[in-house]
């Protein structure tokens, strides 16, 4: 059977008690982001649990960290408000002994917000033949080695605590996609999130639609000013029913004009 990891980004922790909190049952690496540097190993039920703490930054800093102590075969993502079911890993091992030209497999999870009822994220198993980028990062799985072979990382400007606020799951699996890797859905259900308050999420803020607008421009580039009108459009009675969705449009052509500024200097 393969072996499995997980990686968890968290925050100021000072023990290994989220091994029981989440309810692990497998190798783990903790990047954990505090205010020292230090490392520490532990072992558990056969497995190894490691802490790398650092000063660092931004979620996509931290899971970068994380994955440069990979050595498992298939490596899960995570965040630390994820509670997994018994039996977790063996249904990750067997999906992808199952499905042998998988190389990132994203899994079902319960999920609910502030308390709301828990709904499924995935409701049908089928390998993605279109780019799909909505999945939490807490959700994808993938094979090391197809990762490392194609030096896909983790983006440092997008996600919590970095420069813009979101999207470090969405360029991810764009990466994935780009280097022609074989994405798959799945519903089978590995635990339950609960998303409560937010580190970094302030709400609909003119920096978050600016954000998404910088977003759009780095998975799209030229589309990107469509692809925010059809955005805005649609969510003009949720995200920005307050906002009106032609101003929301106006913030996120700012964030598409900041990107162009961006890539035009990187060149």
């Amino acid at each position: 059977m393969s072996s499995v990891q997980v990686f968890v980004a968290c925050m100021h922790q000072n023990d290994f008690s989220k091994i029981r909190e989440m309810n692990i049952h497998s190798d783990v690496v903790f990047a954990n982001q505090c205010d020292h540097t230090s490392y520490e190993e532990i072992s558990f039920e056969g497995h190894t649990a490691k802490m790398i703490s650092t000063e660092t930054r931004g979620v996509g800093k931290n899971r970068n960290l994380a994955l440069i102590y990979a050595t498992a075969d298939i490596c899960l993502m995570a965040d630390d408000d994820v509670v997994y079911d018994d039996g977790y890993e063996k249904k990750v091992c067997d999906f992808y002994e199952a499905h042998p030209d998988a190389d990132v497999v994203i899994f079902n999870f319960k999920v609910s917000r502030n308390g709301s009822e828990p709904e499924d994220i995935i409701k049908e198993t089928k390998r993605l033949k279109i780019k799909k980028l909505q999945y939490g990062t807490y959700a994808i799985s993938f094979r090391r080695e197809a990762i490392d072979w194609h030096n896909i990382k983790f983006h440092h400007y997008f996600g919590g605590g970095a420069l813009y606020s979101c999207g470090e799951d969405s360029k991810f699996l764009n990466d994935a996609f780009d280097h022609k890797l074989n994405v798959y859905i799945c519903k089978e259900t590995l635990g339950a999130v609960n998303h409560k308050e937010s580190t970094w999420f302030d709400g609909i803020t003119d920096k978050y639609i600016i954000d998404k607008g910088v977003l759009f421009y780095s998975l799209m580039g030229n589309l990107a000013s469509v692809a925010s009108l059809y955005h805005c459009y649609k969510h003009k009675a949720s995200l920005y029913s307050k906002y009106g969705w032609k101003n929301a449009y106006k913030l996120m052509k700012q964030g598409i004009s900041s990107a162009k500024k961006i890539k035009k200097r990187k060149n």
